[in-house]
This record gives structure tokens, sequence and C-alpha cells, in this order.
């Protein structure tokens, strides 16, 4: 991946996405992974969205794990 095409942000969120799928044994990370590292930034887009549309971001992040 052609890691000068992405925001600063969605690099951040690739390399969590990887870390994540690393710590499980995963040999590579997919869309699950990459929404899992979303749902986990404290500040991010998904939290904003979450609320806007009064869902449970915890219990999905549960359901993702």
């Amino acid at each position: 991946m052609a890691g000068e095409k992405f925001t600063t942000k969605a690099s951040q969120a690739i390399q969590a996405a990887q870390q994540l799928a690393a710590m499980k044994y995963h040999q590579e990370f997919n869309s699950l992974h990459l929404m899992l590292a979303l749902a986990k930034e404290p500040e991010g887009l998904m939290l904003t969205i979450f609320t806007d549309c009064q869902t449970d971001l915890p219990m999905f992040k549960v359901k993702l794990e």
C-alpha cells in the first residue's frame, strides 16, 4: 500500500488495524479490523456518528471483538 496517498488519520487507522490483527495472530487484516480500530478511537468519527444516531458504540465494539 502506498502510504503517501492517505491522510495521517487514515494511516493511523490502518496501522491500528494491522496491530489488532497481529494481536489476534491473524495473517492479514480486513475491514473488520479496520472498523474496530476506528471504533476504538476515543474522539474519532465513529463516536460522533454513533452518538448522533443514539446507538451503543461500546456494544458495537464488543460485537466486533
